[in-house]
């Protein structure tokens, strides 16, 4: 149900990532089996983020087969709760070695350990995410678009790689940089990045009344 690609990846002084086509097989199925918005919950309003940072409003659920932050409690899951074919490609994505292989590989992860924790986002009309790098508890996510049928180029919700950050506070807003290199969300696209000290990233604002759906194969450290 996955296609793997090589190993190489692009940095030009952005967060080492790797663009991605056609990585999902049944990409359609999966589209159109899209989970249910009664499961997603808001998420953004409730904790302020750190370093002052805008919060990032999206809805959100995630799903993961360990003990994890209390944070995620209210937001999870159980896998009954999916489609069948949600149910399969979660479940592909989890025991596959040769998925697991690449990661390890791609990302320069040290041993075997890593875990997953598999995040569904729903991101709507006027809402952005606001540059930041990602928590160091991470080593890197595979973003996965799942964009509704309609959605095209001029819909937003890209994912944006930030360098050449011009000012010294750690919530800098996307014309504090100097630089900035954004990617296509369209069809069946992904697009995996490793987490670094300067990784800074976002998503541009949403300009269509379509919701942005993105699935999110993060990729932890493992310290059980």
């Amino acid at each position: 149900m996955i296609n793997i690609p090589d190993t190489l990846m692009t940095t030009d002084g952005y967060t080492p990532h790797k663009f991605i086509n056609g990585f999902v097989e049944h990409w359609e199925d999966l589209r159109d089996e899209w989970p249910a918005a009664s499961l997603f919950k808001e998420e953004g309003h409730i904790k302020p983020r750190k370093h002052g940072q805008r919060p990032h409003l999206r809805m959100f659920m995630c799903y993961a087969p360990f003990p994890d932050s209390p944070y995620f409690d209210r937001y999870k899951i159980h896998r009954y709760q999916l489609s069948e074919t949600w149910d399969y490609f979660v479940d592909k994505i989890f025991n596959s070695k040769e998925y697991s292989d690449w990661i390890k590989e791609t990302l320069e992860i040290p041993g075997n350990n890593f875990k997953y924790r598999f995040d569904w986002h729903l991101t709507k009309w006027g809402q952005d995410v606001s540059p930041h790098v990602d928590s160091t508890t991470k080593y890197g996510s595979h973003l996965i678009y799942f964009m509704p049928e309609g959605w095209n180029d001029e819909c937003g919700g890209n994912t944006i790689f930030y360098k050449g950050k011009l000012v010294e506070n750690m919530n800098p807003e996307p014309t504090d940089f100097a630089h900035k290199q954004q990617y296509i969300n369209t069809g069946n696209t992904s697009l995996l990045f490793k987490n670094s000290p300067e990784g800074w990233h976002g998503v541009t604002e949403v300009n269509t009344e379509l919701n942005r759906q993105i699935f999110n194969v993060v990729i932890l450290k493992d310290e059980r």
